[in-house]
């Protein structure tokens, strides 16, 4: 991330489940926040104060369907870090490019269909 010029932050916090981690790598316009606990796993990437998931990212770039982070749990510590690496091949946008540009497209999502709708 050092050639993104993105800083890190990091923090361990207790909360009523045990320990978790809070980091993220941050630039002055954009950042993206990952909350760890054990092998579960949440990215968010915040484009000033507009905020927006991992999965609503990848349905931006039309990416959905090739992203493979989350993925499903293949006990390995860094699986999930792992397929997040390969799914920011496809972040270039965010890492170093447009995030205004990005952050409109986000927003001029169509709400995502759920339960029985997704199916048909």
């Amino acid at each position: 991330m050092e050639r993104f010029r993105f800083e890190i932050t990091q923090q361990p916090i207790q909360g009523s489940g045990g320990f978790f981690a809070v980091g993220s790598f941050a630039r002055p316009d954009r950042r993206i926040r990952f909350w760890a606990r054990y092998e579960n796993l949440r990215v968010d990437y915040c484009v000033g104060d507009f905020e927006f998931d991992h999965h609503t990212y990848m349905r931006a770039l039309s990416r959905e369907k090739e992203a493979l982070f989350p993925g499903i749990h293949d006990d390995t510590l860094f699986g999930g870090f792992r397929r997040l690496l390969d799914d920011l091949d496809y972040g270039d946008e965010f890492l170093s490019g447009d995030t205004q540009a990005l952050a409109e497209r986000v927003k001029a999502l169509p709400p995502e269909k759920t339960g029985f709708a997704a199916l048909g």
